[in-house]
């Protein structure tokens, strides 16, 4: 009977070793919301103790919200910046050895918590930036940009919006032909991006519904990127690992109509495009209700998906 064989992955050092699941570790996790508690918005800050950090942001936003108030991720860090030493004095331990709350809340008006920015689901800013790089410049806009004879919009979009404006500009395609799929490769520590492929959608809408019924497993993994191909037109739609939207196309014609649906939509034009990918320390995650990687791949593979990249 043959043997099955087991994958290999290459470690850091570079020897060779089993693939096999590592063990689980729990570290600590900082997470700061940014909650319209009612009367103002409030910044208030956790401590959890997790192995994964959009557990810990899913957790924080349970204690932290009632269904009727909105909220927003500010920022979060990982056990890289997390010491148990530097919880402050007057957290609250809410639950034991797990999850602590900052005593100090910091208020301020309610306009201004309406007016911010949302970091779409999937991607965070760290607390510590670089010098110089401040997260309230980034805002929503777009670029347009050349590449010999390929057209390049890419867009920024508030949180609140970036899926159903995925959507949108979807149905404004001249065709949606099939999805393209990335799963990166610092998913679960694998090291390696696998690219996936659907057949050809007979129509448009059966392609929308495969990705609204999956939006927690895709567009909002922050290990993931989708591209819907309009296949004639030679165009590419994707939704990146940062959440931001991206057309390439070697129409110039198609390239105009997609910025003006960008501007219609109210995004006006920048020099300098600001998102979490420019030189922004930031955390990927995945929600809560979303898969490992195998599992994750295992799905694609039972919808049919053809794995293209690595060829296997």
């Amino acid at each position: 009977m043959a043997r099955k064989k087991i994958r290999t992955s290459v470690k850091k050092d570079g020897k060779r070793s089993r693939h096999r699941p590592s063990p689980v570790r729990e570290d600590l996790a900082r997470v700061s919301l940014d909650v319209d508690t009612g009367d103002g918005g409030a910044f208030i800050d956790f401590w959890i103790k997790t192995h994964r950090l959009g557990l810990a942001i899913d957790r924080a936003i349970e204690i932290a919200t009632s269904p009727d108030l909105e909220c927003k991720t500010a920022f979060a860090d990982n056990a890289d910046w997390c010491d148990k030493d530097n919880i402050p004095d007057d957290a609250i331990e809410m639950v034991p050895g797990c999850v602590y709350r900052v005593g100090t809340i910091h208020a301020y008006p309610i306009e201004e918590f309406n007016e911010g920015f949302r970091f779409p689901a999937g991607v965070v800013p760290s607390f510590h930036q670089r010098d110089g790089f401040d997260t309230d410049d980034i805002h929503e806009a777009y670029q347009r940009r050349q590449y010999d004879d390929t057209y390049s919009v890419t867009a920024v979009v508030d949180g609140r919006q970036v899926e159903s404006f995925f959507f949108e500009l979807i149905e404004g395609l001249p065709s949606a032909d099939a999805i393209e799929i990335r799963v990166c490769g610092d998913y679960d520590d694998h090291g390696t991006d696998h690219v996936w492929l659907t057949p050809n959608f007979p129509r448009r809408d059966d392609l929308v519904a495969y990705l609204d019924e999956r939006r927690n497993q895709l567009l909002r993994n922050g290990f993931v990127e989708v591209a819907v191909y309009a296949r004639n037109e030679r165009s590419t739609l994707r939704l990146t690992e940062h959440k931001t939207i991206d057309l390439l196309a070697d129409d110039e014609s198609w390239a105009n109509e997609f910025e003006c649906m960008i501007r219609n939509s109210g995004l006006h034009p920048a020099k300098a495009l600001q998102s979490l990918e420019r030189e922004y320390v930031h955390y990927h995650y995945r929600p809560r209700k979303s898969s490992s990687r195998d599992e994750l791949e295992s799905m694609l593979k039972r919808d049919g998906l053809r794995k293209v990249t690595p060829s296997e």
